[in-house]
């Protein structure tokens, strides 16, 4: 009995340390960012404006990064090549416009959607 015992608990003890497979991957919930952010600068020396969109991912580079505006717009869609090890953390600005409404008209207030998936195939949300 006590043979079978220690079997049974190596058993699970190896079973509980596998990582999961890429396929399995697509099976588990998305994890969240470490950071999300959409804002608006305005520079207050030449009234410049853009807006700022950051994101960063864990450990792993991410291969894959969406975010999609409130009005269903995608608005960054970026994906690394198929031997990267893609990026950690983004910082990306729109274009500085000199008409602030047309800045406001392309990105709208609201909440926008991030989604990526890293090198390893783990699947991340925010917003």
């Amino acid at each position: 009995m006590k043979r079978q015992c220690t079997i049974l608990a190596a058993t699970a003890l190896l079973l509980g340390s596998q990582q999961p497979t890429s396929g399995q991957q697509a099976l588990l919930p998305p994890k969240p960012f470490g950071l999300v952010s959409v804002h608006f600068e305005q520079n207050a020396t030449d009234g410049d404006a853009e807006v700022v969109f950051e994101a960063k991912g864990d450990q792993n580079g991410l291969v894959k990064l969406s975010v999609v505006s409130p009005d269903g717009r995608t608005v960054i869609d970026f994906r690394a090549p198929e031997a990267s090890a893609g990026i950690r953390q983004f910082r990306m600005e729109s274009p500085e416009p000199g008409d602030i409404e047309s800045l406001k008209a392309a990105y709208p207030q609201g909440v926008y959607r991030f989604s990526g998936t890293t090198s390893t195939g783990v699947k991340m949300q925010g917003d």
